[in-house]
């Protein structure tokens, strides 16, 4: 295929970008809100009653435009990275919070190079407890009982077993030692 002009198949578009060169795929398909209909029924509609599909406009369809993905970009400025934030203000070095600790955050998740080379990032056990790094949903709770127990309510924070959240994650590596041991 050239790397210039438009293609197009039954529904499938291919274009390049005059300006970056990229090439994109544009598709035009069903919409998936209304199922092709352009109408919506509201659950407080009356009977007989519809809407037009604000998604799509009434038309049933929509275009969507898709540059393929050619493989993982960087993101320039990251040093650090973490698999989640857990709604805190998270940093690639270390902090002082406003009651004066230090919030070691280069103890936890890796660094941006190590990322890329496929290094999970280390749970920040500071900052979270092993139920909210790993729960799995009611039943799947990575301590048992302790933690659907000590859970009562949310936010997290009130659990029982929160501010010992140190405790916590040594039963957890525990578990986990014998866990391995077993299989």
């Amino acid at each position: 295929m050239e790397d210039r002009g438009t293609y197009t198949t039954e529904c499938v578009t291919w274009e390049c970008d005059s300006r970056t060169g990229k090439r994109r795929i544009i598709v035009e398909h069903e919409c998936e809100q209304c199922d092709g209909t352009g109408l919506q029924r509201g659950v407080l509609n009356k009977e007989g009653a519809a809407f037009v599909c604000p998604y799509c406009g009434g038309s049933g369809g929509v275009v969507r435009r898709i540059i393929p993905f050619e493989g993982r970009k960087r993101l320039e400025g990251v040093k650090r990275v973490y698999d989640n934030h857990y709604g805190y203000k998270i940093s690639a070095v270390d902090v002082i919070d406003n009651d004066g600790r230090i919030i070691e955050f280069s103890k936890w998740g890796c660094s941006y190079e190590d990322w890329l080379a496929g290094v999970e990032p280390a749970p920040m056990k500071g900052l979270v407890c092993p139920y909210l790094q790993y729960n799995n949903g009611i039943g799947n709770e990575p301590l048992g009982e302790k933690c659907a127990r000590g859970v009562t309510s949310y936010p997290i924070h009130n659990c029982k077993h929160y501010a010992d959240k140190a405790k916590c994650w040594e039963e957890f590596e525990q578990k986990q030692k014998q866990e391995q041991k077993q299989e």
